[in-house]
């Protein structure tokens, strides 16, 4: 009879330890399916913020664009406040280009990054967000510069005018347009070279910092001439945007 109580104790210990084991198991796998289904709603998080930052992005950019084309007495100029697309200042009646200021979705806070011109008057804005995108690629339009970006940073929303990028190539050439006097200015309109040259280096940093990524990439891999390779890395970045560089203000 004590053999028996003895035999039945051992059983029930042997049958709770499986039991246990058991249940880890089953948490652990429940665990793991949790992980999972974050990891799948967290991207999709992601990725419905960023087609709500091209959404946004796309409205600055017609705000900017339509406060630039109906300028009064055609002395067309960008904005000098972000503030002035939501009440254009040079008219006395209400002129309205954007309908509020957006909230930067990435970053769930007013502000944003300011792309200006040499004269101080913005020509775009871009999020002040360091994550990396996951969308980089299927972009069309204004926005095909956005291809490997490594931040969302670098989807710049800027606008450029046609006569500006007709003017580019005419500023970039030697003498002028033709019908245009030898020293004639360049088109009324028209923003000068410098501002050419800042929306054309705004254009061409997206893909600039996506070589300067897989540059660094290739130094975390070389070993003892890491600090050589991170400085050429650097230089190469400098002239790929044109080592004057642009204005950016958060």
């Amino acid at each position: 009879m004590v053999m028996n109580a003895s035999r039945l104790r051992l059983f029930r210990t042997r049958a709770d330890g499986f039991t246990y084991i058991g249940l880890l198991f089953f948490v652990a796998l429940m665990g793991a399916a949790l992980v999972g289904v974050a990891q799948i709603w967290h991207v999709q998080v992601q990725r419905d913020r960023e087609a709500e930052l091209l959404f946004i992005g796309d409205q600055f950019r017609r705000a900017i664009s339509l406060y630039y084309e109906r300028a009064p007495g055609g002395a067309r100029q960008y904005p000098k406040r972000i503030e002035d697309l939501l009440q254009d200042p040079r008219y006395p009646n209400v002129q309205r280009y954007l309908r509020r200021l957006y909230v930067d979705p990435m970053t769930g806070k007013p502000q944003w990054g300011l792309m200006k011109a040499p004269d101080g008057s913005i020509i775009g804005v871009f999020s002040l967000s360091e994550e990396t995108p996951i969308k980089t690629a299927g972009f069309t339009g204004a926005n095909a510069g956005f291809v490997d970006a490594v931040t969302y940073r670098e989807w710049k929303f800027a606008y450029m005018p046609a006569d500006a990028r007709a003017a580019a190539g005419t500023l970039r050439a030697p003498g002028n347009a033709p019908g245009q006097p030898p020293g004639a200015p360049p088109p009324l309109g028209a923003p000068d070279q410098a501002d050419i040259q800042e929306l054309e280096r705004a254009a061409r940093q997206p893909a600039c910092r996506a070589a300067r990524a897989r540059d660094l990439e290739a130094c975390g891999q070389s070993g003892g001439a890491n600090k050589d390779c991170i400085v050429a890395a650097a230089r190469r970045y400098d002239t790929c945007i044109g080592e004057a560089g642009f204005s950016t203000n958060q």
